[in-house]
Protein backbone atom coordinates (compact mmCIF):
# COMPACT_ATOMS: atom_id res chain seq x y z
CA UNK A 1 0.00 0.00 0.00
CA UNK A 2 2.76 2.31 0.83
CA UNK A 3 4.51 1.75 -2.72
CA UNK A 4 0.60 2.09 -4.14
CA UNK A 5 0.40 6.01 -2.60
CA UNK A 6 3.62 6.70 -3.71
CA UNK A 7 2.76 5.82 -7.14
CA UNK A 8 -0.14 7.40 -7.15
CA UNK A 9 1.48 11.20 -6.11
CA UNK A 10 4.53 10.14 -8.92
CA UNK A 11 1.52 9.97 -11.13
CA UNK A 12 -0.23 13.38 -10.08
CA UNK A 13 3.07 14.71 -10.34
CA UNK A 14 3.97 13.69 -13.94
CA UNK A 15 0.44 15.22 -14.86
CA UNK A 16 0.72 18.09 -13.97
CA UNK A 17 4.38 18.56 -15.65
CA UNK A 18 2.98 17.54 -18.60
CA UNK A 19 0.09 19.18 -19.51
CA UNK A 20 1.17 22.58 -17.33
CA UNK A 21 -1.05 22.74 -14.04
CA UNK A 22 0.87 24.52 -12.50
CA UNK A 23 -0.80 26.38 -9.31
CA UNK A 24 -0.08 29.93 -7.85
CA UNK A 25 1.03 30.76 -4.16
CA UNK A 26 -2.46 31.57 -3.56
CA UNK A 27 -3.85 28.16 -4.26
CA UNK A 28 -5.22 29.29 -8.24
CA UNK A 29 -4.35 28.02 -11.52
CA UNK A 30 -1.47 29.55 -12.77
CA UNK A 31 -2.95 29.83 -16.57
CA UNK A 32 -5.87 31.31 -14.98
CA UNK A 33 -3.67 34.14 -13.70
CA UNK A 34 -2.22 34.51 -17.02
CA UNK A 35 -5.50 35.11 -18.60
CA UNK A 36 -6.14 37.67 -15.60
CA UNK A 37 -3.22 39.02 -16.68
CA UNK A 38 -3.79 39.34 -20.03
CA UNK A 39 -7.36 41.04 -19.75
CA UNK A 40 -5.90 43.70 -17.67
CA UNK A 41 -3.46 44.44 -20.38
CA UNK A 42 -5.88 44.47 -23.01
CA UNK A 43 -8.38 46.74 -20.64
CA UNK A 44 -5.75 49.28 -20.30
CA UNK A 45 -4.33 49.47 -23.76
CA UNK A 46 -8.17 49.94 -25.17
CA UNK A 47 -8.31 53.08 -22.48
CA UNK A 48 -4.69 54.64 -23.66
CA UNK A 49 -5.50 54.21 -27.26
CA UNK A 50 -9.17 55.58 -26.59
CA UNK A 51 -8.03 58.34 -24.69
CA UNK A 52 -5.22 59.15 -27.73
CA UNK A 53 -8.08 58.77 -30.27
CA UNK A 54 -10.12 61.04 -28.71
CA UNK A 55 -7.66 63.70 -27.50
CA UNK A 56 -6.50 64.04 -30.93
CA UNK A 57 -10.06 64.51 -32.28
CA UNK A 58 -10.76 67.38 -29.71
CA UNK A 59 -7.50 69.36 -30.55
CA UNK A 60 -8.50 69.18 -34.29
CA UNK A 61 -12.18 70.23 -33.71
CA UNK A 62 -10.79 73.56 -31.64
CA UNK A 63 -8.52 74.06 -34.23
CA UNK A 64 -11.30 74.25 -36.93
CA UNK A 65 -12.71 75.91 -34.73
CA UNK A 66 -11.15 78.66 -33.89
CA UNK A 67 -11.10 77.88 -29.90
CA UNK A 68 -8.32 78.29 -27.63
CA UNK A 69 -6.71 74.65 -27.26
CA UNK A 70 -4.67 75.39 -24.41
CA UNK A 71 -7.82 73.33 -22.15
CA UNK A 72 -6.19 70.33 -23.89
CA UNK A 73 -3.69 68.41 -21.07
CA UNK A 74 -1.74 67.39 -24.10
CA UNK A 75 -1.06 70.81 -25.63
CA UNK A 76 -0.36 72.07 -22.31
CA UNK A 77 2.05 69.46 -21.68
CA UNK A 78 4.37 70.87 -25.27
CA UNK A 79 7.36 72.15 -24.05
CA UNK A 80 7.15 73.82 -27.78
CA UNK A 81 3.84 75.03 -27.49
CA UNK A 82 4.84 76.43 -23.77
CA UNK A 83 7.91 78.14 -24.92
CA UNK A 84 5.52 80.00 -28.10
CA UNK A 85 3.04 80.94 -25.53
CA UNK A 86 5.67 82.82 -23.25
CA UNK A 87 7.10 84.49 -26.92
CA UNK A 88 3.67 85.26 -27.69
CA UNK A 89 2.35 86.95 -24.64
CA UNK A 90 5.55 89.21 -24.33
CA UNK A 91 4.83 90.30 -28.06
CA UNK A 92 0.89 91.14 -26.94
CA UNK A 93 2.32 93.08 -23.50
CA UNK A 94 4.73 94.99 -26.32
CA UNK A 95 2.15 96.07 -28.56
CA UNK A 96 -0.11 96.61 -25.80
CA UNK A 97 2.43 99.24 -24.79
CA UNK A 98 2.73 100.58 -28.06
CA UNK A 99 -0.84 100.89 -28.93
CA UNK A 100 -0.56 103.24 -25.31
CA UNK A 101 1.50 105.83 -27.19
CA UNK A 102 0.95 105.21 -30.83
CA UNK A 103 -1.79 104.24 -33.50
CA UNK A 104 -2.56 100.47 -34.96
CA UNK A 105 -0.61 101.84 -38.44
CA UNK A 106 2.82 102.38 -36.14
CA UNK A 107 5.91 100.46 -37.49
CA UNK A 108 6.31 99.16 -34.17
CA UNK A 109 2.85 98.05 -33.86
CA UNK A 110 2.54 96.21 -37.19
CA UNK A 111 5.38 94.66 -36.47
CA UNK A 112 4.24 93.22 -33.36
CA UNK A 113 0.96 92.45 -34.25
CA UNK A 114 2.63 90.82 -37.50
CA UNK A 115 5.19 88.52 -35.22
CA UNK A 116 1.97 87.32 -33.15
CA UNK A 117 0.23 86.26 -36.11
CA UNK A 118 3.31 84.00 -36.98
CA UNK A 119 3.38 82.39 -33.71
CA UNK A 120 -0.21 82.07 -33.66
CA UNK A 121 0.74 80.03 -36.85
CA UNK A 122 3.23 78.11 -35.22
CA UNK A 123 1.35 77.23 -32.28
CA UNK A 124 -2.11 75.57 -34.46
CA UNK A 125 1.23 74.09 -36.76
CA UNK A 126 2.50 72.54 -33.23
CA UNK A 127 -0.88 71.69 -32.22
CA UNK A 128 -1.14 69.94 -35.81
CA UNK A 129 1.95 68.01 -34.70
CA UNK A 130 0.55 66.71 -31.51
CA UNK A 131 -2.71 65.72 -32.53
CA UNK A 132 -0.93 63.43 -35.21
CA UNK A 133 1.53 62.22 -32.66
CA UNK A 134 -1.51 61.12 -30.13
CA UNK A 135 -2.86 59.26 -33.21
CA UNK A 136 0.47 57.53 -34.07
CA UNK A 137 0.34 56.58 -30.29
CA UNK A 138 -3.20 55.34 -30.65
CA UNK A 139 -2.07 53.37 -33.69
CA UNK A 140 0.67 51.94 -31.77
CA UNK A 141 -1.74 50.94 -29.12
CA UNK A 142 -4.17 49.53 -31.32
CA UNK A 143 -1.09 46.84 -33.12
CA UNK A 144 -0.17 46.29 -29.59
CA UNK A 145 -4.11 45.28 -28.45
CA UNK A 146 -4.33 42.82 -31.77
CA UNK A 147 -1.11 40.99 -30.35
CA UNK A 148 -2.50 41.31 -26.65
CA UNK A 149 -6.26 39.97 -27.71
CA UNK A 150 -4.61 36.80 -30.41
CA UNK A 151 -2.62 36.25 -26.77
CA UNK A 152 -5.04 36.01 -24.67
CA UNK A 153 -7.28 33.85 -27.42
CA UNK A 154 -4.54 31.43 -27.10
CA UNK A 155 -4.59 31.72 -23.02
CA UNK A 156 -8.56 30.23 -22.98
CA UNK A 157 -7.69 28.16 -25.67
CA UNK A 158 -5.28 26.64 -23.48
CA UNK A 159 -7.95 27.20 -20.47
CA UNK A 160 -10.25 24.86 -22.05
CA UNK A 161 -7.58 21.64 -22.28
CA UNK A 162 -6.77 22.72 -18.80
CA UNK A 163 -10.34 21.97 -17.70
CA UNK A 164 -10.45 18.74 -19.72
CA UNK A 165 -7.55 17.79 -18.45
CA UNK A 166 -8.67 18.63 -14.77
CA UNK A 167 -11.13 15.61 -14.87
CA UNK A 168 -8.18 13.17 -15.29
CA UNK A 169 -6.18 15.11 -12.55
CA UNK A 170 -9.14 14.77 -10.01
CA UNK A 171 -9.48 11.02 -10.96
CA UNK A 172 -5.88 10.55 -10.10
CA UNK A 173 -6.50 12.55 -6.78
CA UNK A 174 -9.07 10.36 -5.89
CA UNK A 175 -7.04 7.38 -6.85
CA UNK A 176 -4.26 8.95 -4.20
CA UNK A 177 -6.49 9.62 -1.92
CA UNK A 178 -8.28 6.26 -1.75
CA UNK A 179 -4.73 3.85 -1.26
CA UNK A 180 -3.74 6.16 1.64
CA UNK A 181 -6.82 6.28 2.82
CA UNK A 182 -6.78 2.24 2.91
CA UNK A 183 -3.10 2.63 4.31
CA UNK A 184 -4.01 4.63 7.18
CA UNK A 185 -6.63 2.31 8.37
CA UNK A 186 -4.57 -0.93 7.94
CA UNK A 187 -1.91 0.68 9.74
CA UNK A 188 -4.46 1.93 12.25
CA UNK A 189 -5.78 -2.23 12.59
CA UNK A 190 -2.21 -3.38 13.17
CA UNK A 191 -1.61 -0.35 15.73
CA UNK A 192 -4.61 -2.12 17.66
CA UNK A 193 -3.76 -5.53 16.94
CA UNK A 194 0.08 -5.01 18.23
CA UNK A 195 -1.07 -3.39 21.27
CA UNK A 196 -3.74 -5.91 22.28
CA UNK A 197 -1.28 -8.46 22.35
CA UNK A 198 1.72 -6.60 24.37
CA UNK A 199 -2.16 -6.50 26.53
CA UNK A 200 -2.04 -10.11 26.65
CA UNK A 201 1.21 -11.01 26.91
CA UNK A 202 1.72 -8.77 30.10
CA UNK A 203 -1.69 -10.80 31.55
CA UNK A 204 -0.49 -14.04 31.23
CA UNK A 205 2.88 -13.21 32.68
CA UNK A 206 1.20 -12.18 35.99
CA UNK A 207 1.67 -13.72 39.07
CA UNK A 208 -1.18 -15.48 40.83
CA UNK A 209 -1.75 -14.27 44.45
CA UNK A 210 -4.81 -15.90 45.23
CA UNK A 211 -4.38 -19.33 45.13
CA UNK A 212 -1.12 -18.68 47.72
CA UNK A 213 -3.36 -16.99 50.01
CA UNK A 214 -6.11 -20.02 49.59
CA UNK A 215 -3.13 -22.56 50.55
CA UNK A 216 -1.75 -20.22 54.02
CA UNK A 217 -5.23 -20.65 55.44
CA UNK A 218 -5.83 -23.82 54.64
CA UNK A 219 -2.03 -24.57 56.49
CA UNK A 220 -3.43 -22.74 59.77
CA UNK A 221 -6.73 -24.50 59.98
CA UNK A 222 -5.24 -27.76 59.64
CA UNK A 223 -2.46 -26.94 62.28
CA UNK A 224 -5.75 -26.22 64.33
CA UNK A 225 -7.20 -29.16 64.26
CA UNK A 226 -3.78 -31.29 65.18
CA UNK A 227 -3.43 -28.97 67.80
CA UNK A 228 -7.09 -30.08 69.04
CA UNK A 229 -6.82 -33.72 68.43
CA UNK A 230 -3.46 -33.43 70.28
CA UNK A 231 -5.36 -31.74 73.16
CA UNK A 232 -7.78 -34.75 73.31
CA UNK A 233 -5.72 -37.41 73.20
CA UNK A 234 -3.98 -36.23 76.67
CA UNK A 235 -7.06 -35.59 78.24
Amino acid sequence: LQQRVTDADSKIADFKIANDLYTTASGGSLLDQQVSEASNQIAAATARRDAATAHATLIRGLLDAKQPIDSVQDIRNSVTIQQLEQQKGQLVAQRAQLLATFLPGHPGVVTATAQIASIDKQIVAEAKRVADALDAEAAIEANGLATLQQNLSDLKSRQAAEARSAATLDALQRDATAARDLLQGYLGRYGASADGAQSSSANAAAPVAAPARATARNTVLILAAVGLLALAVQI
